[in-house]
């Protein structure tokens, strides 16, 4: 049963990401916004002593990610 539900959750993290990219004018940082808003959310479903590391792996901000990669992107 646990694997069904997580299954099910995983399938719905990628279905709503696939909308987001399939959707016309949906922007970069729009989509990066919902990953992160998932991603928070699976963080509820860990233990409760991970919840704080979980929740600031998830908290960087768009430009802040963006900005990491630039050195990627020019080389």
């Amino acid at each position: 049963m646990c694997f069904a539900t997580s299954f099910q959750s995983r399938l719905s993290q990628i279905l709503s990401i696939a909308c987001l990219i399939l959707l016309t004018g949906c922007s970069n940082r729009a989509l990066y916004d919902n990953i992160q808003s998932n991603a928070k959310l699976e963080c509820e479903k860990g233990p409760p002593q991970e919840y704080d590391n979980c929740i600031k792996a998830h908290s960087q901000t768009y430009d802040a990610y963006k900005n990491s990669r630039k050195p990627l992107i020019e080389h």
